[in-house]
């Protein structure tokens, strides 16, 4: 399925409804829709069905990606959730669209790669790292395993 970049706008807002729980709207059914190239910066597609989509040369920077599913969208990825530590309800999605890309990590407002998360839980709050630091080595392993790769 192809969108147009207004039915895109349209998907995407009626999910930011859907996600403030106003009537009438829906979570966004993006599933195997070509979304390559789409400029989907700072959007928040939270629990949003991404499953099969093509999100080659997409722009996902700075994109909510909490809770969405990615099954075949991406080429690997994983979601660490934070509980009882004072980020209850916080998840870690660390994501590779293609084979070769590199590993993007997400969390709250944070958005980068690896060595930016090792240097934002470094210059953070000392008492969250080290439950950021194990949430962080729990996505790189599981990314690791999704490549087929030993970590």
């Amino acid at each position: 399925m192809s969108l147009a970049k207004e039915e895109l706008a349209d998907v995407l807002e009626k999910h930011a409804k859907w996600l403030r729980s106003e009537e009438g709207c829906n979570r966004a059914d993006l599933s195997r829709a070509n979304l390559s190239r789409a400029d989907l910066s700072r959007a928040n597609l939270s629990r949003a069905d991404l499953s099969g989509a093509c999100l080659s040369g997409a722009c996902l920077s700075g994109a909510c990606l909490s809770g969405a599913d990615l099954s075949g969208a991406v080429a690997a990825w994983a979601q660490i959730a934070f509980m009882g530590h004072g980020e209850n309800g916080r998840m870690l999605t660390a994501y590779r669209v293609g084979k070769d890309d590199p590993t993007v990590f997400q969390c709250g407002c944070f958005w980068g790669d690896e060595a930016n998360l090792r240097e934002y839980i470094a210059n953070g709050a000392a008492h969250f790292r080290p439950s950021r630091t194990l949430a962080l080595q729990a996505a790189i392993e599981l990314i690791a395993i999704e490549r087929g790769v030993a970590p």
